[in-house]
């Protein structure tokens, strides 16, 4: 199943526009060596390695644990059509959603908050 084009090529506007470093396409090597082709991996996000995102759940469906335990999190999201309006507010919103995961110091400034981020 080809990398979807549409989701990579949205994922690399938004990180130019909100200085993210995303790697399109990222192939992931699990410990029994099953290699998995993720369409983006957005660092410094959700878990420890960051946040690896894909067009469909069968991709890592049988992986989920193995990708857990090796510090990536993970979220399927549907490519955009052609009818939707690119909007960076709801990427920072998911983004903040996600949470920061990297350097404290390389926090972005547009970055939201969430109450669960409170210590």
């Amino acid at each position: 199943m080809p990398v979807t084009d549409n989701l990579s090529d949205t994922w690399k506007k938004v990180a130019n526009d909100l200085g993210l470093e995303i790697v399109t396409p990222y192939r992931l090597v699990l410990p029994d060596q099953t290699e998995i082709l993720v369409d983006v991996l957005v660092k410094n996000f959700g878990a420890k390695h960051g946040m690896l995102l894909v067009d469909s759940f069968s991709k890592i469906r049988n992986h989920t644990s193995a990708i857990e335990d090796l510090g990536y999190g993970f979220s399927t999201l549907s490519p955009p059509s052609d009818q939707d309006k690119y909007d960076i507010r709801i990427f920072e919103e998911v983004l903040s959603d996600w949470g920061w995961a990297g350097l404290p110091d390389r926090k972005p400034s547009w970055l939201k908050v969430s109450s669960d981020d409170t210590e």
